[in-house]
């Protein structure tokens, strides 16, 4: 599968990278908007590393923009299925659980 001609560095590598790793075929649309927010969430986060985050007591307007592609893009990530974890590893955030896999109590 090749990427979306619209895809810049970044994206085409997150493309080649997942369309490797993964079975993908069934969700090409998907997984070109995956890579599309990566693109712009990049180009984002490259703007914001030359700007102040706050000027003049306000936010920087692309701070919002960052939070909502970041979140579109973990959203797109779990439904294209790759969330998961194939090696059963308890993912970052989990509460930490005893030998009979009660979860810690303090």
């Amino acid at each position: 599968m090749k990427p979306p001609t619209d895809l810049k560095p970044t994206g085409k590598k997150l493309w080649r990278n997942l369309t490797k790793a993964y079975d993908i075929n069934d969700s090409e649309e998907l997984l070109a908007e995956l890579c599309r927010t990566a693109d712009r969430l990049g180009d984002v986060r490259q703007e914001l590393a030359t700007e102040p985050l706050v000027k003049d007591g306000k936010a920087h307007p692309l701070l919002y923009i960052e939070a909502k592609l970041a979140a579109q893009f973990r959203l797109t990530w779990k439904t294209l299925g790759l969330a998961d974890d194939p090696e059963g590893k308890r993912p970052v955030g989990r509460p930490a659980t005893n030998e009979g896999g009660e979860p810690w109590r303090r």
